[in-house]
Parts: C-alpha cells; sequence; structure tokens
C-alpha cells in the first residue's frame, strides 16, 4: 500500500504576535521598537513602533517570510514609493498633495526562531471605514467624493508608474487626520500589479481575485488587475460610501452571483444606478455613471484620463455643495412659512377709545383712535404776573418755602383756562377743569376767612386806595407797569417762598373775581406790614435775597419807611373786612 501523501502546505500563515518593547535592529543601523498592535492585515500584524531615542510614532507591519502579500507590497514601496520621488512627482505635475505613504524601513529579523519580514511606513490619524461606520454607514456626498479625488490622485501616480492598486475600499484609505478628508491616503499594495504584461486572457485561478463586493468586472473573469478596472472600483465605492449599501452586498458569500449582478447592473445604466441613488442630485448621479461609462469604453491595456475625471468629481463637488445650499434656503423657507401659519398674526387695528360727546344731548357715543401725546414737562411752579395771567418761575434749590400740598378739584373753569393749558403744552380734560376750578374755590375760601396762604407778594409803591381796602379799584381794571416805572416807584418781588400752587387760568370778563378784594387779600395773605416795616424781617424773604447787596439795602430801607407811613395813616381809615370778598364769592 503506498504511502499517504503529506497535506499541502498553506500558502499563507498568519504571524505570530510579538511582545510590546522588542527591538529590530535595521540595515540602516537604525534600532526600531516594537509597540502595540491596533491591527490585523490579511495574514499579517499590524503595530505602532518608535525609532530608538524618539518618541514619533511610525507603523510595523509584520509577516512570516513566506507570505506573499507583505512581500508584494515591499516591492511596489522599493521600486515607486520612496518619499524623494513622491516629491519629484509632486514638483513635476505642480501639485501640494499625494494621498499615498512612503517607505520608511524594511527587512527581516528572528523572534522565537521564527524568520519574520516587516516594514514601517507612516502612523495617520485614522481609517475611513471606521469614520464610516461612526457615521452610521455612510459619508456626506461633499466627503465622498472629496475622498474619491484624492484617491484618483493616488492611481494617477499608480498608474503612471505602470501599477494598478487592484484593492481600492475604505479600510484601506487612511485620514491625516480625523474629520479632514481633503487629504486622504491609499495604502496597502499587497494586490498591487504591474501592468507592463497585461494580455487580456482571463484564467479562472485568478477568477474573483480582490474584495468580492468591490472588486472589477475583469477581476470577477480572471484578468489581471488593470487600469480600467481602478474607476471600476472606485464607483462601487462610491455607491457603498453615499447609500451604506450595494445592490448584490447580501450576495457577498457568493462571488459567481455577485458577479452576475454587476454585469447586469452596468449593463442598465444609468437607471440602474439612479434606482440605487433615489435621494441624489442628477449631478452625483451622472458622475458616478460616468466613471463606469469610462471604465467599460477603455481597453483592457489603456490608461485612463485620471485629468478628466478629477475635474469632473470637483465639477460634482461644487454643484452638489451648491445645490445642498439652495435645498437647505427651501427647507427654511418652508420652516419659516410653516411657523407663520401657525402663529397667528398681530392685529393691526388702531385701539379705539369710547368717548361721549360733552355737545351731543343724545349722548351719541363716537369712536376715535387713541393718540399718543407727546410728554411735556409742566412747569415746576405757576404763578401770576401784574395783568391776572400766569407765567412760569424758576425755583432755585435753596429756596427754603415749604411744600405745598395738591389742591382738589375744581369744577368752574372756563374756556379761557382751558386755552391757557393748551398754549403750555399741557392736554385739558374735563377733570382737570374741575381741578383747577376748586383749586380757585378753596384759594379764595381761606382769603375770605383770613387764614394764610401764600400767594405771590409785591412789594412797591402802590396807591393808598388798593392799599386800604380796594373799594376804588375795579375788577378787571389792573394795569401793567413798564419796567422803568418800576424801578422808579418800587421793586416788584415774586418770592418763589410765596408763590401758591399752580393755576393754569385766564379769566374772562364774565369769570374774573374781584380784583380789589383779591388785590387786598394777596397782601395779608402773603407779607404782613409788620414785616414790610420791619427792616430785619423784610431782610429775611427769601427773594430780597437775589437782589445785588447795595441794591438790596436800599430797597429794604425805602420798603420799610414807607410801610411803617402808611401803617401809621392805616390806624387812622376804618379796617378791611373780608366780608365782602365771601359774599361775591
Amino acid at each position: 500500500m503506498p504511502p499517504k501523501k503529506a497535506a499541502p502546505k498553506k500558502l499563507h500563515e498568519l504571524a505570530p504576535e510579538v511582545r510590546v518593547g522588542f527591538k529590530i535592529d535595521d540595515i540602516s543601523k537604525k534600532t526600531y521598537i516594537v509597540g502595540k498592535q491596533f491591527a490585523t492585515g490579511g495574514f499579517g500584524r499590524i503595530h505602532t513602533c518608535t525609532e530608538e531615542g524618539k518618541s514619533h510614532q511610525m507603523v510595523m507591519k509584520i509577516e512570516p517570510s513566506t507570505n506573499g502579500p507583505l512581500l508584494t507590497e515591499v516591492v511596489v514601496f522599493n521600486r515607486i514609493l520612496k518619499k524623494e520621488m513622491i516629491e519629484a512627482y509632486k514638483k513635476t505635475k505642480k501639485i501640494p498633495w499625494i494621498g499615498l505613504p512612503y517607505i520608511i524601513a524594511n527587512g527581516y529579523f528572528t523572534y522565537n526562531g521564527d524568520k519574520m519580514r516587516y516594514m514601517v511606513i507612516p502612523k495617520y490619524a485614522t481609517s475611513l471605514e471606521a469614520t464610516r461606520e461612526s457615521n452610521g454607514g455612510t459619508l456626506s456626498v461633499k466627503d465622498s467624493l472629496t475622498v474619491a479625488n484624492c484617491v484618483l490622485g493616488a492611481l494617477e501616480y499608480l498608474h503612471d508608474s505602470d501599477y494598478a492598486h487592484a484593492d481600492v475600499k475604505a479600510a484601506n484609505i487612511l485620514l491625516e487626520k480625523e474629520g479632514v478628508y481633503s487629504t486622504s491616503v491609499l495604502v496597502d499594495f499587497g494586490l498591487a500589479h504591474r501592468t507592463t504584461n497585461n494580455v487580456d486572457k482571463p484564467d479562472k485561478k485568478r477568477a474573483h481575485n480582490g474584495t468580492c463586493i468591490y472588486t472589477s468586472t475583469d477581476a470577477h473573469r480572471g484578468n489581471n488587475p488593470s487600469f480600467r478596472g481602478d474607476v471600476e472600483i472606485l464607483a462601487y465605492n462610491l455607491i457603498m460610501w453615499i447609500t451604506g449599501t450595494l445592490p448584490w452586498l447580501a450576495l457577498e458569500s457568493s462571488p459567481d452571483k455577485v458577479f452576475d449582478s454587476k454585469q447586469k447592473f452596468i449593463a442598465g445604466l444609468p437607471g440602474t444606478l439612479q434606482n440605487v441613488l433615489t435621494s441624489q442630485s442628477p449631478a452625483v448621479v451622472g458622475c458616478i455613471s460616468t466613471m463606469f461609462n469610462v471604465s467599460m469604453k477603455t481597453n483592457y491595456t489603456d490608461k485612463v484620463d485620471m485629468t478628466k475625471l478629477k475635474k469632473l468629481v470637483t465639477d460634482t463637488i461644487q454643484t452638489s455643495v451648491g445645490e445642498a445650499k439652495k435645498a437647505q434656503g427651501k427647507v427654511k423657507k418652508a420652516t419659516e412659512d410653516v411657523s407663520k401659519a401657525a402663529t397667528p398674526k398681530k392685529s393691526t387695528r388702531k385701539v379705539m377709545a369710547i368717548v361721549e360727546s360733552e355737545d351731543d344731548d343724545d349722548n351719541v357715543v363716537e369712536v376715535v383712535p387713541k393718540k399718543k401725546v407727546a410728554k411735556v414737562q409742566k412747569p415746576r411752579k405757576v404763578m401770576e404776573n401784574e395783568s391776572g395771567g400766569e407765567e412760569e418761575v424758576y425755583i432755585p434749590k435753596s429756596s427754603k418755602s415749604r411744600k405745598l400740598k395738591p389742591e382738589q378739584d375744581n369744577s368752574s373753569l372756563g374756556s379761557s383756562t382751558r386755552s391757557y393749558s393748551n398754549r403750555l403744552g399741557v392736554t385739558s380734560s374735563a377733570a382737570s377743569t374741575v381741578r383747577a376750578a376748586r383749586k380757585i374755590e378753596q384759594k379764595y375760601k381761606r382769603l375770605s376767612t383770613n387764614k394764610s396762604s401764600l400767594v405771590p407778594v409785591t412789594v412797591g409803591d402802590v396807591s393808598d386806595d388798593s392799599e386800604d381796602d380796594g373799594a376804588g379799584t375795579s375788577s378787571g381794571a389792573r394795569t401793567k407797569r413798564s419796567s422803568d416805572e418800576s424801578v422808579r416807584n418800587g421793586v416788584e418781588l415774586k418770592t418763589p417762598a410765596l408763590v401758591a400752587p399752580a393755576v393754569k387760568s385766564n379769566h374772562n370778563a364774565n369769570e374774573r373775581l374781584n380784583y380789589s378784594c383779591f388785590s387786598e387779600a394777596k397782601y395779608k395773605s402773603g407779607i404782613s406790614s409788620a414785616t414790610k416795616a420791619s427792616p430785619t424781617e423784610l431782610r429775611r424773604v427769601p427773594g430780597v435775597r437775589n437782589f445785588p447787596k447795595g441794591r438790596r439795602s436800599m430797597i429794604i430801607k425805602e420798603t420799610a419807611s414807607k410801610y411803617k407811613e402808611k401803617r401809621a395813616a392805616r390806624k387812622s381809615k376804618p379796617t378791611f373786612d373780608d366780608s365782602s370778598c365771601s359774599s361775591e364769592l
């Protein structure tokens, strides 16, 4: 009986775990310290690492020396992905960025008797796949197209170097900074293929090579990776990033069914694409559809015009951003319209006030709009002048006059009072008219009963008749003195401390009270004759102190002497009887 054949050795084995802190000496005489493992590749492990004596972190890929994928990747890096090569290409093309990594170090080391291969490249922030999953499985149209534009630039470099990537997917795209998609980097060149010897001759042994749901129809047939295949793979990825799914996603375990579904999808373009991208704009659908068309119309061994594709993607990004802003504006406007419709409009009707007409005997009610009346500053004190009118008097803060209590309403003030109030800018009303009339009535009641009342006082040369009893003076005959006469015959003192509360009235002929009674009463109720006859008492009158010092002494002297004579003369005359005033009132 022949001996049994030994089991075939596996082509690829998973690398053993390398402990943290293990040191690897490179041929460049640099030592790299292995850090924590944070991911696994197809058959290798991915660790962080640092150069001895430095803190800057890098990425180290480790696989058994017998594995092929890392060997292929090391070969690609050493041929076309050295840092100086990438910088030279950027200068030639006058571009600031290429989304490709560069090799830092590579070689072999022995760990627990096993020979291992390693490669060191720069470390990036995160993968696009992790970002997509954290966003709920999708990316925005703008972010997806931005990443696609970076990938097209990376593929252009690879194609110009006669290499096809063959495994574009979110897990193989890294972000330099988290959330920044304009500097995306295409990595993992384990399936990269040099296209110089490509022949359009399928081989079933190579069928379905790559990531099944993304790989190209060329790879499904068994052809080697191609330039057009990279564009087709990128188009599938865009659908996945934007929608979060693919029509054949559930068939991933059956590569033949996936291949058949892709063929039907491509044959039905652009309708099949529109059925998938139902909520996307025509610009986005047109961009991805064009990528499929370019891939299908390009010959197997020909290169794709990446410049046109990058321009197409850039224009689509600008268009989609503009459409998104318009859509946001429409949504905002619609929201505002809804809120306006839900919120009741404020009534624009004027507020009306109901006023009873005083002139109409039938008490007809008329409705008039309320008017805003400008606030007019009322004079602090109003006093009566010689002609029977009123004038505003400034009351200095230093005045020691006692505050007067506001009077009650009066009910008999005529039209002249209302007109005078209007001239002062004060709005008159029935209530204010009543109050003003009552003030006058109470004032003259006090005069008739010999109660003291604070009224304007005139100290000067007046006729004996008006000073004694007022009998020879008519009720309306009050003459206005000129300023010269005042200087000549006496000085008029309108003492703020002796001014009564304002009574805004102009008495007409029918309403004017007896002048003689008023004139005599104001002297009795203001400053007594004894005060006027005494220089000492006159000096205490606040108004007198407003005169210059020399003039004040002269006025006091003249006034005191004059009133001494009048008092002496008055003793021989009959006493003034106030009853006449009260009877007239």
